[in-house]
């Protein structure tokens, strides 16, 4: 099984669409079964979309989002996108599992004792 762990710094990053196209390529290159991302942003103000092979409520900028439409349907990855905490004032920011294997289940929790999203603490 190949593991892939990142820090996408997401929409922080110049040129985030490439660098999501970047990804997915290495991600079908290297045959990554599962892959964990942190800061995995979407914009506060963006639009909600729904996206079939992602759990989670996405909007139209999520940085996962975009790292699939590049992957494409027919290498069959699905994903979980959990939203962590406010960045910037502006992001939704959260944490992201990329997987070719069946998702059985999501149980998501706090390891910090702030869970306030607009508290950057927040874990």
């Amino acid at each position: 099984m190949k593991l892939l762990t990142l820090n996408t710094h997401s929409l922080i990053e110049k040129n985030p669409s490439l660098k999501a196209k970047i990804l997915a390529e290495t991600i079908l290159k290297e045959k990554i079964d599962v892959a964990a991302f942190q800061e995995v942003n979407q914009s506060i103000s963006a639009e909600g979309i729904i996206c079939s092979d992602i759990e989670g409520d996405i909007k139209k900028d999520n940085y996962l989002s975009e790292v699939m439409k590049n992957l494409g349907e027919k290498h069959g990855y699905k994903g979980i996108w959990l939203p962590i905490k406010n960045g910037y004032g502006k992001f939704d920011e959260g944490i992201a599992i990329l997987t070719r294997f069946e998702i059985l289940r999501v149980e998501e929790f706090y390891v910090s004792k702030i869970i306030d999203p607009a508290n950057w603490k927040t874990r």
